[in-house]
């Protein structure tokens, strides 16, 4: 149904050249190789992909055997990225992770030695239990890997999941905002110490490793979703496919709507910048804040800037607002004050 969606909507991106494919969501290292094969054909029959795409797939750890790494080569996909989430076994058992934390090690290592090199490795902070020593131990293991990216993540408590749950019975095993904030911190200074670039909130490069893929995303480029779940978008409008497996199959199988759509306001599009722009190093131009605003909109939002900017929140760089590590760390509540609704 994947390739079949594809050839369905061939026509979405209007002609734009692609320049990455990311196979995400999910579990995608549990499809065979042949099974990724015949999707990237797919994808290069219906659509116009430059040369020398970065190719991503998400994968566990325990999926990473040597055969398996070099059939993926062969496919055609250059790049992992991969969940590791911990370097403690009590840690990842809580997250339900079927993996080690030396089969992490293990698993990352076999991919250099096979060449494939260019790895994004996921890590957690703020988990139940943790400790400044902990977090400090899966900060040197990530960069004891020498992986060219990583990308760090708040545990974020939803309902109806484990931890929503966990969190109902025992609050007081999570970690408290503050301890969050110090974990970050750490995050920032050991990667920056040993030349990784913060490049977005959560991501950390080498220079030249940045994730081409997401950082499309953040500057605003137009991307199209293939599967259950999957969103997609075209400037004007966002869309998203259904996530019910059964009702996607039946729906792609007759070529009938297997998405619902949302076409963007002005104040949505401006929102939209913000919550991108405002996450990575390059942060948004001035006059794209201030441009076709009210006068009221513009002398709270000059407010809130020079207010920021004295408490070191953000800087102003070749006229862009880019928010500071101290921004960073709280950048969805400062977004959040110059949305427009």
């Amino acid at each position: 149904m994947l390739r079949r969606e594809i050839e369905i909507r061939a026509g979405y991106l209007q002609g734009q050249s692609v320049s990455t494919i990311y196979f995400g969501g999910g579990t995608p290292s549990v499809l065979a190789v042949d099974e990724i094969k015949r999707i990237l054909e797919e994808v290069y029959r219906n659509v116009d992909l430059l040369p020398d795409p970065e190719i991503t797939l998400e994968a566990n750890p325990d999926d990473l055997t040597d055969s398996y790494i070099r059939d993926l080569l062969e496919s055609g996909v250059n790049r992992l990225s991969v969940g590791i989430q911990s370097f403690h076994d009590d840690e990842l058992k809580a997250l339900h992770r079927t993996h080690s934390a030396s089969q992490a090690e293990s698993a990352v290592k076999r991919a250099q030695d096979t060449g494939l090199e260019n790895i994004t490795i996921d890590l957690m902070y703020a988990l139940p239990g943790t400790t400044p020593q902990r977090w400090e131990h899966s900060l040197q293991s990530a960069v004891n890997l020498h992986v060219p990216h990583i990308s760090a993540y708040c545990l974020t408590i939803e309902s109806g999941t484990y931890f929503g749950h966990l969190y109902r019975r025992k609050p007081g095993v999570f970690s408290e905002d503050s301890v969050a904030e110090q974990q970050y911190s750490r995050l920032c200074e050991v990667l920056g110490d040993v030349g990784y670039a913060h490049y977005e909130v959560s991501n950390f490069a080498r220079p030249g490793m940045e994730s081409r893929h997401n950082s499309s995303y953040w500057s605003g480029a137009h991307y199209l979703g293939i599967g259950p779940s999957a969103h997609s978008f075209d400037g004007e409008s966002r869309q998203w496919n259904v996530s019910n497996n059964h009702v996607y199959i039946k729906a792609v199988a007759a070529g009938s709507a297997h998405f619902e759509r949302e076409e963007l306001s002005d104040a949505d599009r401006f929102n939209e910048l913000l919550i991108t722009r405002l996450r990575t190093h390059t942060g948004l131009e001035r006059n794209a804040i201030f441009q076709n605003k009210s006068d009221q909109y513009i002398e709270t939002a000059a407010s809130l800037l020079s207010d920021w900017h004295s408490r070191g929140l953000l800087d102003v760089r070749n006229d862009a607002v880019v928010l500071t590590e101290p921004g960073l760390l709280i950048a969805d509540q400062l977004i959040t004050q110059l949305m427009i609704e």
